[in-house]
């Protein structure tokens, strides 16, 4: 499998993408997975879906364009089951969002039980 740029993009033993983007703008490998969440900015509560995670961060997907929501300053994303995790918003394309974790210590938790689900 080839990636945007024709990296090769590395599979789990059950063949779910663990990198997306070249190795190296990555510092965490990424594991794809489909978690429900909300995403919490300063004035919303926005239902979505991580669509992969790794040590340092996630891309959550939402239903529509991130452009139709005129997002207030990203603040978090609630997990189901897992709780809440600090991020910042890196970038957005579309109804994807980057997010990088805020709270390396915390969201490692996290992450790590997201993992072993996928």
């Amino acid at each position: 499998m080839r990636g945007i740029q024709g990296e090769p993009i590395a599979t789990s033993r059950a063949g779910q993408r663990l990198a997306s983007a070249p190795a190296e703008r990555r510092a965490h490998a990424r594991i794809g997975i489909r978690q429900h969440c909300v995403l919490v900015t300063a004035d919303a509560r926005l239902q979505g879906w991580i669509r992969d995670i790794s040590l340092g961060g996630m891309l959550v997907e939402l239903p529509l364009p991130v452009t139709s929501y005129r997002l207030a300053e990203v603040q978090g994303v609630d997990v189901p089951d897992l709780g809440w995790v600090a991020v910042e918003r890196r970038w957005s394309a579309g109804p994807r969002l980057g997010l990088r974790f805020r709270a390396p210590a915390r969201a490692r938790d996290i992450a790590e039980a997201l993992m072993a689900k996928a």
